[in-house]
């Protein structure tokens, strides 16, 4: 289930081609999942007989994925038009260099 909480957002944001966004908003949901794996490689058993710390850490991990990738979800759909993707570019001219930046992420 959790999963799905880190691929929601990656899928959401590729639809417009932000996929630099939706790695950002699937990133959370993502490290919980690796943190949920760690806790239960620690205790298996930790969702029937863990103690109540483990129990409290497995649930907290579960909501910060879901709400991460909630968050990510609801972005990519009250995105509207952005300026696409975020673009760095050097920036030469005569007597003159600088870096140009255009985009949001």
């Amino acid at each position: 289930m959790e999963s799905g909480f880190a691929l929601g957002p990656v899928a959401a944001h590729a639809v417009g081609g932000e996929w630099v966004r939706g790695v950002v908003f699937g990133a959370p949901p993502a490290a919980a999942i690796g943190a949920t794996a760690a806790l239960f490689q620690y205790n298996p058993g930790t969702i029937n007989s863990g103690t109540l710390v483990e129990q409290r850490w497995l649930w907290s991990f579960f909501c910060v994925g879901l709400l991460t990738g909630l968050a990510g979800v609801v972005d990519a759909a009250l995105a509207g038009e952005r300026t696409g993707m975020p673009a760095i570019a050097l920036d030469i001219d005569k007597g003159r260099v600088g870096v140009d930046m255009r985009g949001s992420l």
